[in-house]
């Protein structure tokens, strides 16, 4: 009998400190910290435990600390707002300055690509010249060679082919000249292309940056925004559970 009185009472000691621990690990506990509670109500010598007055007091200054967390809360979320779209507003215009750099830029390449293409075109046309005058020298070289080697030669001939080939070779010569001209203007036009298509590469990679941070602050503001909407929402339920304790009180 002493053995299950023990037995017994060794349970109900162990389901009493079981009792007492209380759920450390439930998810709700973290929303009950950071406040302090007035259970008998706020009493002090003016106000007993468990009056109506200490509970009218507890309540109001439990009214004033929500009221002085949200608006904590909300005047940081309209500071974040404000440097958010600060600096949102700063990434917009230096966009618009670059993709006003990248019109213009793409304006003189455009040009310098025209220019380019016109003098790529005349030496494409002096290159045809070019050889068809070599054409036509060698058919003259050939009859030249063909009247100098005849039984029958012919002196006015041979002379009018050598004249034809010292013209032709002069005329060569001429379009060779006219082609090193174009190529010296080319050179120029070429190497001030590629420098703008570098800088465009930079300006398209700065472009890509600003747009990333122009996402990201977006982003940013939309995530305050939410964080207005939710204190709002907030505020209207402490609101209401406020309400609904005076009402009990009251």
């Amino acid at each position: 009998l002493i053995k299950i009185i023990l037995i017994i009472a060794v349970v109900l000691a162990a389901l009493y400190v079981l009792s007492t621990q209380g759920r450390t690990g439930h998810p709700g506990l973290e929303a009950l910290k950071g406040w302090k509670y007035a259970h008998r109500g706020l009493h002090d010598e003016n106000l007993p435990e468990n009056s109506m007055g200490a509970f009218r007091a507890a309540l109001e200054n439990g009214r004033k600390a929500a009221e002085e967390k949200m608006a904590k809360a909300n005047k940081e979320l309209l500071e974040n707002h404000t440097t958010v779209t600060g600096n949102l507003q700063q990434v917009v215009s230096g966009l618009a300055q670059l993709n006003a750099g990248l019109a213009e830029l793409n304006s003189g390449i455009s040009q310098l690509e025209a220019g380019l293409a016109q003098l790529d075109s005349g030496i494409a046309a002096i290159d045809l010249m070019i050889s068809l005058i070599d054409a036509s020298i060698l058919s003259t070289q050939q009859s030249l060679e063909m009247a100098v080697n005849s039984p029958f030669q012919n002196e006015y001939i041979i002379s009018q082919l050598n004249a034809q080939l010292v013209q032709l070779q002069a005329s060569r010569e001429d379009y060779v000249s006219q082609k090193q001209e174009l190529l010296d203007q080319r050179a120029p036009y070429d190497a001030q292309l590629k420098e703008l298509y570098v800088t465009r590469s930079g300006l398209l990679a700065q472009k890509q940056e600003l747009e990333n941070n122009k996402a990201m602050l977006e982003d940013a503001l939309a995530a305050i925004e939410a964080g207005f909407l939710e204190l709002q929402s907030g505020q209207m339920e402490a609101q209401k559970q406020f309400a609904a304790a005076e009402a009990q009180i009251s």
